[in-house]
Formats: C-alpha cells, sequence, structure tokens
C-alpha cells in the first residue's frame, strides 16, 4: 500500500535562496505555496518514497521569521525592488495565514532518487528527490497544533513518515 510523510514548506532566510526560488524573477502575486504547486516537479523525500506514495506539505511556522530575514537582507544589499517588495509582502501574508498548517499534497511520480545538488549548506536534511504530481491544495488547511498527540509537527527543515493511524487520522481531519 501507498506509504505517507510530512514535508516542511519553509520559506529562505537569505538572498541567495531567495534568488534560487524565484529564479530571479519576482512575478507579481507569486507566493511561495503557488511556486510549490506550480514550479516542483521533484521534491525532497525519505529514501523510500515510491510511486504513489502521498506528500503531505506542512508550512513551516518559521516562514514568517525566515521572509522577515530574507526581506532584511535585500534591504540593506539595496536590492529591494517594487517587485521584491510586493513577493515579500505577498510572502508575508502567506505565512500568517498558513504557517503552522498542512496545506496541500502531491502523489510520489516515481521512485526516490540522489539528487544532483549535493552542497553542504543545502537546508534539506535528505538528498532524496522525487517527481510529484497530481495534488491539490487544501481549501481549508489544518493547523497542527491542534492534534498534538495525534499528529507529528515536523521541526526544520525534517521529513516526517506518517503511521498508518497518522495517515488515516490526517485525512480525517482535513474532511471535517
Amino acid at each position: 500500500g501507498s506509504r505517507a510523510f510530512l514535508t516542511v514548506l519553509s520559506f529562505p532566510d537569505d538572498m541567495e535562496g531567495v534568488w534560487h526560488l524565484t529564479g530571479e524573477n519576482f512575478d507579481e502575486g507569486e507566493s511561495l505555496l503557488a511556486l510549490a504547486r506550480d514550479g516542483a516537479t521533484e521534491w525532497t523525500v525519505p529514501r523510500w518514497a515510491d510511486e504513489n506514495d502521498v506528500a503531505f506539505f506542512y508550512y513551516s511556522r518559521r516562514a514568517l521569521k525566515n521572509v522577515r530575514k530574507a526581506r532584511r537582507s535585500f534591504t540593506d544589499a539595496g536590492e529591494l525592488s517594487a517587485d521584491a517588495e510586493q513577493f515579500f509582502r505577498t510572502a508575508e501574508s502567506e505565512a500568517e495565514l498558513y504557517g503552522g498548517h498542512v496545506v496541500s499534497y502531491e502523489f510520489v511520480r516515481g521512485r526516490a532518487f540522489l539528487g544532483r545538488d549535493t552542497d553542504a549548506s543545502a537546508h534539506w536534511r535528505t538528498p532524496y528527490y522525487a517527481p510529484l504530481g497530481d495534488g491539490e491544495t487544501f481549501e481549508h488547511p489544518l493547523r497542527l497544533l491542534d492534534y498534538r498527540g495525534e499528529l507529528p509537527v515536523p521541526h526544520g527543515g525534517t521529513i516526517v513518515p506518517l503511521q498508518p493511524g497518522e495517515f488515516r487520522s490526517l485525512i480525517q481531519r482535513l474532511q471535517e
């Protein structure tokens, strides 16, 4: 059967990370959630991830702090254009709204593979990637802290495997 895991969706806290995230192009109104939904055909996964497993995206509670820190780095470097300011405003609103919530899911659409990005500074704690697709963003994201003890809460750039009971519980809570 299919397995499931929580993976963290977070915002970079420096200029380099923001440039990497945006492809050095601030499209109007583009958000972290939109970038993850539209841009990520591959994502970090556990080594055991396989076809039809389910990746649930947990929007980091630290995202808001990271957005503000990244914005400061742009301001300090004199790089805060009007487009960048709009991008950061959107990112801040999104982080305030979704931080701490399970916001979307995607299906794993192939076997996990060792990523090409072996940069030691990469903040993800797994070198494995897999193609993802066919998911959706939840109309009513689930605040995980409301279910502490019943559902795990990821910390940092971790991936948290869901036990079968946690998987069922998460699905049930999302349908309430």
